[in-house]
């Protein structure tokens, strides 16, 4: 069982005869625990000030290409002016890849505009996701990419590179770009936060995406490959799929009642 095509690519590649793709099954419910004061008051405050707040979250690890998000915001200031910050949240696993992040940072001049938050509580997390203007990910690889999910959970607009199985997760959610280009990244960007109209419209389809990955689809897939499994290992009888899953049921429920983030907030 594969959560995305292009990970079940891999196991028919390395000899799998048969594979189900499963997206993975997520609990609303853990999105919506309470937010770090803390964490709050300093990402308002940017905001206060007339920035926006770019957000990604993921390892500092070379796939995730985080140096593509500093080049993009240095071309942001480039084209826009100093009216950005970009927030790296994600624990680091190479030592020598995380200062090179921190150098480049310097070396565009960008150190006070770059946050590395390295590691954070499940309430900053949400302080994070909830309190930043866009979700950018230039990953060049992902199985999933679990972040985009939460991102569009909590009405963020997204933007990510087409790699790996991000296209797959995304789908009708945000905006997919097809090449590795800063500037296209500083760009949309700058629309997102300027402009409520494609902002609203970009929840809006994020909301749609989340009906179509969410609880209430996925735990039907996942129903059919324990049916596939069971009739594969002979067995004579097998569970009752008729009857709706309490948590395909109630992340329905919270998907539908998904505020416009859009409303909320106001453009740097």
């Amino acid at each position: 069982i594969a959560p995305s095509q292009f990970n079940a690519h891999d196991l028919q590649q390395n000899g799998y005869r048969e594979v189900m793709k499963v997206p993975i099954i997520f609990d609303p419910g853990d999105f919506l625990g309470s937010t770090d004061p803390i964490a709050d008051r300093s990402l308002a405050g940017v905001q206060q000030r007339g920035f926006s707040n770019w957000l990604f979250v993921g390892r500092l690890v070379p796939n995730k290409a985080q140096e593509h998000l500093i080049m993009a915001l240095h071309a942001h200031r480039e084209l826009y002016g100093d009216t950005a910050v970009l927030n790296l949240v994600g624990r680091p696993s190479f030592p020598g890849y995380v200062r090179s992040l921190y150098e480049l940072a310097g070396h565009l001049r960008l150190a006070d505009r770059v946050n590395f938050v390295m590691g954070v509580s499940p309430a900053a997390l949400a302080s994070f996701y909830q309190g930043s203007d866009v979700f950018i990910s230039t990953s060049q690889h992902e199985g999933f990419c679990m972040p985009i999910v939460e991102a569009l959970f909590h009405a963020m607009p997204v933007i990510a590179y087409d790699a790996a199985a991000v296209p797959e997760t995304l789908g009708i959610g945000g905006i997919h770009l097809k090449e590795d280009d800063p500037v296209a990244i500083a760009q949309w960007a700058h629309e997102i936060t300027t402009n409520q109209d494609l902002r609203r419209n970009l929840v809006q389809l994020g909301k749609a995406r989340l009906n179509q990955i969410g609880p209430d689809s996925t735990v039907a897939q996942f129903d059919k490959a324990l049916m596939r499994i069971l009739s594969i290992a002979g067995a004579n009888s097998s569970p009752d799929f008729s009857v709706p899953s309490a948590l395909a049921t109630t992340s329905r429920r919270f998907i539908d009642g998904l505020t416009t983030k859009a409303d909320l907030k106001k453009s740097p």
